[in-house]
């Protein structure tokens, strides 16, 4: 059972709960009491979907049409946003309830947060760009395009392939938002910083100035962006959307207990009890499922099912401490991006997921331990097969992966061993096909390694190397 539906079920079965314990109280006031507040309310849900309307037309749209609308929304809605309920009905009736004034002021609260919330979302959008050439968007694309022209001055294709990496790296964050690319864009700028110093003589310092303000703005980027929820759906946008959530579910739990207020209230309250204690009972069999998903998904990967970095971790701290033979090998795939940007990101995981399904179908007996360390790069690690048998393994692997990718490439393409693609400056270039590059470090009987940084420094050494020849081997 998938963890989303079932913390669905849970989320329900919470509102339930609290809506029969709301719903005894409820039972126990005047008609006209619940009329009334039923109308307040119903006043606070209608402002509420007008301002959702207006958040969700602005993520679509980013212009300043619905910026100054949000902005206006306060001031046309003051007398709602700041009406003191409590006054208020001392005027219409003494005895009118302090728990129903709360209620209200609640929902008043929330909208109010709501707003603020989307004002801060509005600001920092705002510093980012509404389009790709305003605020930080428009800074990262200057300050990448100085570098280019420098680059381009000096013919320097070395330059120009360092910056492209760094585009990449920053286009794909922007793209799926996730911390590896940041830290991919921190060390290939790192790298690209390290060349100006040896490489340049003039000009050296507009482009380390240029730089400097890239990778500062980018820093910034992501920054501010995480704050948002721009690209991983977190942070203010993540926390708007709870407040939506939790608005609709108060609107329909507001309405099923203004319509239920005719009941008997004696059977109500019993019914209403046993609803809840099995409701109870649901959430803790809930929380154990979730908890039990929750360790499941922190050992495996969730696109492949195969074993994640937790236990590719423990098991490679096992390895270290073996002494017979070993082989751990690092699968890449080559050429994936120009596949992506050809076939779509669908067919991207499909041929993750069939390589995963190769690994598993080749190296399927507990002689090998088999990891996806996430995106299109894998681990195999054996400590009881030979150093031939693992090779062979992997051999046949590499070969079926080219079956999948005769599925999707022409004849033509086929027989000349790549295609044409444009890159991201829209230049039609020859890609080569899909396929896998290993990097394999054989660890002969009692060889001894340090830790699991000096073995990762072994197979990144080996991975430039395999780019070239499709396997690097490295005896030790």
């Amino acid at each position: 059972m998938k963890t989303s539906f079932v913390f669905h079920i849970m989320i329900a079965s919470i509102i339930l709960f609290f809506v029969g314990i709301f719903y005894q109280t409820l039972l126990q006031l005047r008609f006209d009491i619940h009329e009334e507040t039923h109308n307040q309310s119903q006043q606070i849900f209608k402002a509420f979907y007008e301002l959702k309307n207006l958040e969700l037309e602005f993520y679509y749209e980013k212009n300043d049409e619905y910026i100054e609308k949000i902005k206006q929304f306060k001031e046309e809605k003051e007398a709602l946003l700041y009406t003191d309920y409590s006054m208020k009905f001392l005027l219409i009736k003494v005895y009118y309830p302090l728990e129903k004034i709360e209620i209200l002021q609640a929902y008043q609260n929330l909208l109010l947060e709501y707003h603020q919330l989307l004002e801060h979302i509005i600001s920092d959008t705002i510093k980012l760009g509404l389009t790709h050439n305003e605020g930080l968007y428009g800074s990262l694309r200057r300050d990448a395009h100085t570098v280019e022209n420098i680059a381009k001055k000096y013919q320097d294709e070395t330059l120009m392939v360092h910056l492209l990496m760094m585009r990449r790296h920053e286009k794909d964050y922007m793209l799926r938002g996730l911390n590896e690319y940041v830290e991919k864009f921190k060390a290939k700028a790192i790298e690209t910083t390290h060349y100006i110093e040896t490489s340049y003589a003039t000009d050296r310092l507009p482009l380390e100035k240029s730089l400097l303000n890239y990778v500062k703005n980018f820093e910034a980027f992501v920054a501010l962006s995480n704050r948002i929820g721009e690209t991983n759906h977190l942070g203010l946008r993540a926390d708007a959307k709870q407040i939506r959530i939790h608005f609709e579910n108060l609107d329909k739990v507001t309405t099923q207990t203004y319509i239920k207020v005719i009941e008997s209230i004696q059977k109500t309250i019993f019914w209403i009890k046993i609803l809840n204690v099995i409701n109870l009972l649901v959430l803790i069999f809930l929380v154990y499922l979730i908890k039990k998903e929750m360790i499941y998904h922190q050992e495996k990967n969730p696109l492949t099912g195969m074993n994640g970095n937790t236990k590719i971790k423990r098991k490679l701290q096992e390895l270290l401490k073996y002494n017979d033979e070993r082989v751990i090998a690092y699968f890449d795939f080559d050429n994936f991006k120009s596949f992506n940007d050809k076939f779509g990101f669908k067919i991207g995981d499909e041929a993750i997921e069939y390589f995963a399904l190769i690994l598993n179908q080749t190296l399927h007996d507990k002689r090998f331990f088999l990891g996806h360390i996430g995106g299109d790069d894998f681990i195999m690690i054996s400590k009881n097969a030979s150093f031939e048998i693992c090779l062979e393994k992997i051999e046949e692997s590499i070969n079926k992966l080219k079956l999948f990718g005769e599925k999707y490439y022409t004849q033509q393409e086929r027989e000349k061993g790549f295609i044409f693609q444009k890159d991201r400056y829209g230049i039609e270039r020859q890609m080569p096909l899909l396929g896998v590059s290993v990097a394999i470090v054989h660890l002969q009987k009692e060889t001894k390694i340090e830790s699991i940084d000096t073995l990762s420094a072994y197979i990144s050494e080996l991975k430039l190397k395999s780019k070239e020849n499709g396997i690097a081997i490295q005896h030790l």
